[in-house]
């Protein structure tokens, strides 16, 4: 009688059954069909190859849990073998009909499309097009057909290179004077972070710019240079991975002509905005025919009563004018001789007597006896400045009314209400009617205090 039969006739008592054998303890085997259905059977299943036991509702397979070890390759450069691409996984207890998983950092996993089951250590899983790079590494999960599950923890990276955003060649143009402000940028496909660095021999550092290795920013104040200068550079992009992408450069730093010195002498006050828009009042070199002269330009309005063009001081008036000393033609004209050799005339009609006074920042002139007067420039001297276009005259009269009146090429513009200094601001014709300015008046004082012109 063998020893299993010899349990079996011995019926239903025995508990704690300890086996002292060293080969193992046989237990029932069969097929999926041949399964019992009493609470607590162990048996072989011969279909699946698995020990299983019942727990009351179904069969539960008693099996190792797999394990992944390795992968290869662990890192895919994706600019020289775009995916879909193969990877052979290595470790123990797969089992046919496995699935492969890329799990991102986001927790989104997508499936293998293709699995091959070689043996009980090695599958070849196909990564597929689908990842989103950006989201690496990638856990690697396997799960054989019985459920039980082995993961690799950031087990894939995919390396790109980075891509460029800003495009090659010129970055723009910045003056010598002013501050720079441009910036590069590259991405990395795969999400990582970048750095910035120059290849070329420090072309940047020595043009007076820096480069932020972080952002990408190119800043600072250029060096000073005596003609437009272009200079050529070449930055690397960086990865987190030390994959790099070069790419080639310019800027070209302009002369600034904002009028700071003679040989920056601008064409016009407004030129001088464009390039720097920030510019505050005061004297600056302006470009004439007769050459490059200090000229007081007003940048927002002060004296012109524009605040939205560059005007430029034609002529001032006064005994002490020191902030307008600074004139297209001529500043602080204080005496009729002065006056008339600027060009301006007085009215030289019969009866009253001529009067003319000069203030710190002006100059009066009057007819008494109630007698008409005026006072008149006929034309301007611009000096070679080009598309002068509008005009502002800062003049006044001591009588309401209209007996002080003012007229731009042989127009009345304005007149007199008594405030004792009015701006006007308006179009002029350089080449239109005579006289280009006049002060008339039937009664009370004619002033003058400057004369301000800008093209715009």
């Amino acid at each position: 009688m063998t020893k299993a039969r010899t349990i079996a006739d011995l019926g239903t008592g025995f508990v704690n059954i300890s086996d002292t054998g060293t080969e193992g303890t046989k237990v029932a085997s069969g097929t999926t069909a041949q399964r019992g259905s009493t609470t607590g059977q162990i048996r072989f299943n011969s279909t699946t190859g698995l020990a299983e036991y019942y727990n009351g509702s179904s069969f539960i397979n008693i099996e190792g849990t797999p394990v992944v070890s390795s992968i290869s390759p662990n890192n895919i450069d994706t600019d020289t073998n775009a995916l879909p691409q193969n990877i052979t996984i290595t470790g123990t207890g797969f089992q046919s009909g496995a699935s492969v998983a890329f799990i991102g950092t986001d927790a989104v996993s997508v499936n293998s499309p293709t699995v091959t089951f070689t043996n009980t250590t090695t599958l070849v899983a196909q990564v597929p097009s689908s990842v989103d790079t950006t989201k690496q590494p990638f856990d690697i999960k396997v799960t054989n057909p019985t459920g039980l599950i082995a993961t690799l923890a950031d087990g894939l990276q995919l390396a790109a290179s980075p891509a460029w955003t800003t495009s090659s060649g010129s970055l723009g143009n910045i003056g010598d004077t002013t501050s720079a402000n441009l910036s590069v940028v590259a991405t990395d496909p795969d999400g990582g972070a970048i750095t910035y660095s120059e290849t070329t021999s420090n072309v940047l550092g020595g043009a007076g710019l820096s480069l932020n290795t972080s952002t990408g920013a190119i800043t600072g104040n250029p060096n000073d240079v005596t003609s437009d200068t272009t200079i050529n550079f070449t930055i690397r992009a960086t990865d987190n991975e030390s994959d790099t992408t070069d790419r080639n450069f310019a800027i070209t730093i302009q002369k600034a002509i904002d009028g700071s010195s003679s040989s920056r002498a601008a064409a016009s006050a407004n030129a001088i905005k464009t390039i720097n828009p920030s510019a505050s009042n005061g004297v600056y070199w302006i470009n004439l025919t007769s050459g490059a002269k200090q000229v007081y330009c007003d940048f927002d309005g002060t004296y012109s009563g524009d605040s939205s063009n560059a005007y430029m001081l034609y002529q001032s008036f006064g005994n002490n004018n020191t902030t307008l000393a600074n004139a297209i033609n001529t500043a602080g004209l204080s005496t009729v001789s002065a006056m008339q050799s600027a060009g301006w005339s007085f009215q030289e009609a019969s009866g009253g007597q001529s009067q003319f006074g000069a203030g710190a920042d002006k100059i009066n002139y009057w007819r008494n006896s109630q007698n008409t007067a005026w006072l008149r420039l006929n034309t301007l001297s611009l000096d070679g400045l080009s598309g002068i276009n509008k005009i502002a005259v800062k003049w006044g009269s001591d009588y309401a009314s209209d007996q002080i009146n003012l007229k731009i090429n042989n127009s009345q513009v304005a007149a007199g209400d008594g405030s004792g200094g009015d701006i006007f601001s308006g179009t002029y014709n350089p080449s239109g009617s005579t006289p280009h300015i006049e002060l008339y008046e039937s009664y009370g004082i004619n002033t003058i205090y400057y004369i301000f012109l800008t093209n715009t």
